[in-house]
């Protein structure tokens, strides 16, 4: 009998309303644990702390430098040792989904990461570290109900002020903003008026008044306006804009 071993690395008035879906790529993760960068203490310790203890040489061999390459960030290699790994009759379901996961976000193929996240999850919900890398990686692409979800499953002590930070950001971002702008401007036709001096009526001429021509001015464009966006599940989320604008004259 053998036990196994591994380590998860921590890792006018105008009102608008209208639905959109996130597409751009997410912004990297600006907190200290970073979890899924792979760039923790853990990474200084002996790498025999993280092989799995197997008496096939060849399945711990692989899981070896399956570690020593999360560990290096060496993505290729990885990438090769993985279609290895999964052809073994004895490999780790959840060293695999973790190795997938973490190759998946160095592609910065969020979607595919959280998914291998979540199918780790599901084999072992009680992985701690794993769910904080998930809840990051939903937050950071813009699906925070989901994320919401994962973080609050995170009660450790060691993740409480992480925690905290990550649900008032994403509060944050879902809160009203302001806009409020000036300009000034200059135009020889503040009226928007025709510089035709005549005007044709049914056939009838008119001459126009010297007011209705174009008129020359200068003023300051003003607009002040609010927005919220709220994400309703997945990448999709209800936007409102409030708005006015307009343009002060001046003598």
């Amino acid at each position: 009998m053998y036990k196994k071993h591994f380590l998860f690395l921590l890792v006018s008035p105008l009102v608008m309303a209208e639905t959109v879906e996130f597409q751009q790529d997410p912004k990297e993760f600006d907190g200290q644990r970073q979890a899924v960068k792979f760039e923790q203490e853990i990474a200084k310790k002996d790498l025999k702390l993280t092989a799995y203890l197997e008496e096939d040489n060849s399945l711990k061999g692989i899981e070896q430098h399956i570690n020593q390459a999360i560990l290096r960030q060496d993505w290729a290699k990885l990438e090769r040792l993985l279609g290895d790994y999964a052809k073994q009759e004895q490999f780790d379901p959840l060293l695999l989904d973790y190795a997938l996961a973490a190759l998946a976000y160095a592609k910065k193929d969020y979607r595919s990461a959280a998914f291998y996240y979540q199918q780790l999850l599901k084999k072992q919900p009680d992985l701690t570290y794993p769910r904080f890398d998930l809840a990051l990686i939903l937050k950071e692409d813009y699906r925070y109900r989901e994320a919401e979800q994962e973080f609050k499953q995170l009660k450790t002590d060691d993740l409480r002020n992480a925690v905290n930070s990550a649900l008032a950001q994403i509060e944050e971002e879902e809160s009203w903003k302001p806009d409020f702008y000036l300009q000034y401007t200059q135009t020889n036709n503040v009226n928007n008026a025709s510089s035709s001096p005549t005007v044709n009526v049914n056939g009838r001429i008119f001459i126009k008044e010297s007011d209705s021509l174009p008129q020359s001015a200068k003023g300051v464009r003003y607009g002040v306006g609010l927005s919220k966006m709220r994400n309703i599940g997945g990448n999709h989320f209800v936007g409102v804009d409030l708005g006015y604008n307009g343009v002060l004259l001046l003598e």
